[in-house]
């Protein structure tokens, strides 16, 4: 009498990740797409679509840079901060701290994403306040 295990017979269902379980999904998809469904190849077209055109969008020119009012920040050094960073004429400084004085903010340009990134981390730098957010 030999005592080796004996084979699976035939009948048995399959394992997960077998060859009926592969033909199982693709009916599955099949049935989808005859009944009029969205495929799933156009839906990942679709959302492929979408990603490009929030590329465009964010990194397109658009993004608000906003300066905060704050109660350290003397009104001099805040227009003096503006005319180095942001490289504005005495005048369109102090009018733009006059305005982060009286109204507690002033959107002191419209950049691409990354510019506006880059001159929010700068101003953050002298100690201002400030922000962007998409227009």
């Amino acid at each position: 009498m030999s005592m080796l295990a004996p084979l699976r017979p035939a009948a048995q269902p399959a394992t997960t990740g077998s060859v009926s379980s592969v033909i199982a999904v693709i009916t599955v998809a099949t049935d989808i797409i005859v009944q009029g469904q969205v495929s799933p190849w156009r839906a990942a077209v679709e959302t492929e679509t979408e990603v490009e055109e929030k590329i465009k969008e964010a990194f397109g020119k658009g993004w608000a840079i906003i300066v905060w009012n704050d109660p350290t920040n003397l009104m001099s050094y805040v227009a003096h901060v503006f005319q180095i960073v942001l490289k504005m004429s005495k005048e369109d400084a102090n009018r733009h701290m006059l305005e982060v004085h009286n109204r507690g903010k002033s959107v002191v340009g419209i950049e691409t994403r990354e510019q506006a990134e880059f001159l929010v981390h700068r101003l953050q730098s002298y100690g201002l306040h400030a922000t962007m957010e998409a227009m």
